[in-house]
Parts: structure tokens; sequence; C-alpha cells
């Protein structure tokens, strides 16, 4: 993809899941947490929920509930990065402003070796790569086609005006990769404050498999897929978005 000076992305999001042989204990995410406190000082529990159906009273349906610590969220002073650590795997974003993909990997790779060495996944089932992208048009009226090629199609015998809108697009990536997916979301946002009306456009690409969890095998597979995430983008925009980002 291009380099954009006025990049539209508001966040993006490596996530990696895995599978381990046996639930890691609190302590182990306590463990990380404090390995990395300098980079991540603040931490909050990510808290699991288990509701169970007990027998009460005719016409009463009592609801107990558990609640037990199932990872960690944490994060940097200047809210830029967030880092979630769980038994299922680690999800690293970064907020705006994005600096580039070489800065993000960079910072997402000691991270991801820390958590195998706490966690000790045998292997890992899923890789992905999302990238959440809010476009603003200095316009109160235009037509989505002049900003972008992926837009819903109002029919003619209706009303051409709309207050808001939102489509998915699943689409399998089988030449990326054998089990390689795609979701695009598209999606009106609330307008900023001087009128200008704003678009989401969510990337989400990723691909199920069953990789060693070394940091070699799986940030290839993410440039794999970060490749086809910025075609993706470029494919759904037109250069009057592009001059937008200039």
């Amino acid at each position: 993809m291009a380099h954009y000076l006025k990049a539209p992305i508001i966040e993006a999001i490596i996530d990696i899941q895995v599978r381990v042989p046996s639930a890691p204990t609190p302590d182990v995410f306590a463990t990380m947490a404090v390995a990395i406190s300098d980079l991540f000082p603040s931490s909050t529990s990510v808290n699991q929920f288990q509701l169970n159906i007990v027998n009460g009273m005719p016409g009463v349906a009592p609801v107990a509930h558990n609640v037990h610590v199932s990872g960690l969220r944490l994060t940097r002073p200047e809210n830029d990065q967030v880092l979630q650590i769980r038994p299922r795997g680690m999800t690293f974003s970064h907020l705006a402003p994005y600096r580039s993909w070489k800065a993000f990997s960079n910072e997402a790779r000691p991270l991801w070796e820390r958590y195998v060495e706490s966690v000790k996944p045998e292997a890992v089932t899923r890789v992905a790569l999302r990238y959440i992208n809010r476009i603003y048009i200095p316009l109160q009226n235009y037509e989505l086609m002049d900003y972008f090629r992926l837009y819903p199609q109002i029919p003619e015998k209706i009303p051409q005006d709309i207050t808001g809108f939102f489509m998915q697009f699943q689409m399998p990536q089988t030449d990326l990769t054998k089990n390689g997916m795609a979701v695009i979301n598209i999606a009106a946002t609330p307008p900023r404050e001087d009128g200008a009306q704003g678009v989401i456009l969510d990337l989400d690409v990723f691909a199920t498999c069953e990789l060693q969890p070394s940091t070699t095998e799986i940030f290839d597979l993410l440039e794999i897929i970060r490749i086809r995430k910025n075609e993706l983008f470029e494919a759904c925009i037109t250069d009057r978005s592009r001059d937008l980002f200039q």
C-alpha cells in the first residue's frame, strides 16, 4: 500500500490464537505482566462469566454465576497500545496515530516471544490482521461511488437519501492460504464536528492454521496477510479517497 501522510487507520490489530495442553493459571499472566510493566504499566483483569441455572421455587428460575480471571488487558499511559493476554492467545492493538507496519510488527515480535515463553502453547491455530479505517469526507452530501468501489447501491425507484448504512462481505482467500478469509465491513459513522461525513472501512484478514509457535513462521504468515490486506484496501477506494490521505 502506498504510504499516506494522513493514513485513516484508527486501530491496527494483530491477533494470534493458540492451543495449550492445559489452561494456564492467572499467575502465569500476572508474571508476564510484571516482566513487561515498563512497557505496559496498567493492568486490568479480563473476566469470564459462567451462568448456571439451578432449581428453585415453582415459577422462579434462580441463576448462579461464577467469575474467574481468564487473562489480562495491559495498556500504556499514552493509551496508544493495548495488549491482551489470554489462554487462547494474544491480541496486540495499536491505536492512532499509527506509524508503520515495520514499527508495529517490531513491537509485536518480542511480546509474542514473551507470551510463548510464559504460556507455552503447543500450536498456533489462527493468525489475523485487522485494520479499522475511518475516512472523513469533507462534504455533507456526496456520492459513495466517488470515494469507494465497494458500497450499497440504492434502487432507482426508492428515495436515494440515507442517514446510515452497514455492509459486510465474507470472502475466502484460498489463493493466499488454504484456510484464508477476509471480512470487509463498510459502514457510516457519526459526522465530525465540522460536518465532514465519516465512513468506517474495516478489513479483517485471517487464516486458520496449525503452526509451531515460532516467531519466524508466525510473522512470515502475518506479512503475507498484510500484503493482501493492503490490496483489498486499495481495491475498495478511489483516487478521491486517496487525495484525502495526502
